[in-house]
């Protein structure tokens, strides 16, 4: 056993020294890593044709090793140290650029990992790449059903917070007021205690061998007297007048008990709390009050005292005496037509008629609130309420999109078509 022990030494120094140094195997190892990935890679390009390429710039597809083994497009291989790379993990990546793509192959093997990047130049993979294609969309629509709740009021009114108020219309006479209004009479005429006084001349009539009585001037005569008249002007009266107009006033709303207002006359109708979503408490009255009152209104108004008459803005009063006439005998005299005045030989002849009014204006008003409408005041007021009626309903709406396939489940073509720039 010794001399097979020393035969076994003097065997292992002889090799030692007939091979002095061990042969470097790391190049062999990294040449197997190389060819693998070069194998994914040619692989790859071959399997990537133009309709399998990213469309969109910022696009990318990708295929596993394993996945390129199921596809039988690469056959299986090992490490160096005979043992399978990560079927899951190694993965082929084409990345759409603006003018070309990048290849990106990773292969993850239990003794090494690496990355390999590659330019894929236009000419290689498509044509004419520097022209926009057109890819055609079609629009799609799909139903949608829901149930749609409805508030309504099937007798009528408005509707607010799940409430149905019926109003009416309560009409009363509007305040009617009349301003300026200055008395006017025809050009040349006299204005006198509200009346025109219009005057025409004419010659007197001549009468002969008779007895008359005669006056002085203007003086007018009547029998065997004349009498006089002189103007003279006196101050202006200025009086208010009261008169009364007869108000309505409403008040109508929702209160928590029945409420006594001070002369009010009010309707009460019980509601709930789900007749009324803004009531704050269980029980609700809703309450239509209304009252007539007497309105005092002033009127100040300027006229002339009585007995006096109104003449060019100012007020003036006649006052008359009277006097015997002078008895003329066997003589010739003039007269006047009826109760016309002589002067001389020329009579007097007067006309009196309703003055004009100027700049008159007639306003109307409505002091208890309301619309005035043809020379009344419409007030619209709550007459009753009563809860909506609530329908559910189904409504169908849609929803649509666009899309480059020909059929989609569950979809429907509108028959709308577009074209988009790849």
């Amino acid at each position: 056993i010794l001399i097979k022990g020393v035969f076994v030494v003097f065997f292992i120094l002889l090799i030692i020294w007939l091979f002095p140094k061990v042969p470097n195997m790391k190049p062999f190892y990294s040449n197997v890593f190389r060819e693998n990935i070069s194998y994914m890679q040619d692989a790859a390009e071959s399997y990537f044709t133009d309709d399998k390429m990213p469309k969109n710039v910022g696009d990318s597809v990708e295929i596993t090793l394993g996945e390129m083994i199921d596809k039988n497009i690469i056959l299986p291989f090992v490490d160096k140290d005979g043992k399978e790379c990560d079927t899951k993990a190694s993965y082929v990546q084409i990345v759409k650029n603006n003018d070309d793509y990048t290849m990106t192959v990773n292969l993850v093997c239990p003794s090494e990992k690496n990355t390999l990047k590659k330019t894929l130049a236009c000419h290689t993979y498509c044509e004419n790449c520097d022209k926009k294609s057109v890819a055609v969309e079609y629009q799609y629509r799909q139903p949608v059903t829901t149930n749609k709740t409805e508030l309504s009021c099937p007798k009528g009114g408005t509707l607010k917070d799940g409430m149905c108020y019926v109003y009416e219309n309560k009409t009363y006479k509007a305040l009617e007021k009349t301003t300026g209004g200055a008395l006017y009479c025809n050009s040349g005429d006299t204005l006198k205690d509200g009346k025109c006084i219009k005057t025409t001349t004419y010659t007197a009539n001549t009468a002969s061998n008779g007895s008359y009585y005669s006056c002085n001037g203007y003086d007018k005569l009547s029998g065997s007297t004349c009498t006089t008249t002189k103007e003279v002007e006196v101050a202006l009266r200025t009086s208010t007048t009261t008169s009364y107009e007869q108000v309505t006033d409403y008040k109508y709303g929702f209160y928590t008990t029945k409420v006594g207002l001070d002369g009010y006359s009010c309707d009460y109708d019980f509601v709930t709390k789900d007749q009324c979503s803004t009531c704050k408490a269980t029980r609700q009255y809703y309450y239509n009050c209304q009252r007539t009152r007497n309105v005092a209104v002033e009127n100040t108004e300027s006229s002339c005292p009585v007995g006096s008459y109104s003449k060019n803005g100012k007020c003036y009063k006649s006052i008359s005496t009277t006097y015997e006439a002078t008895l003329v005998s066997n003589g010739t005299h003039l007269y006047c037509n009826g109760n016309d005045t002589r002067n001389g030989n020329t009579c007097t002849h007067t006309e009196t008629y309703a003055a004009s009014k100027k700049d008159t204006k007639v306003s109307y008003s409505c002091p208890n609130g309301g619309d005035l409408k043809d020379k009344n005041c419409v007030v619209n007021t709550l007459k009753e309420s009563y809860k909506a009626t609530s329908t559910t309903k189904k409504v169908t709406t849609y929803n649509y999109k666009w899309s480059q396939e020909e059929t989609l489940t569950g979809w429907v073509k509108t028959g709308k078509t577009r074209e988009i720039t790849k």
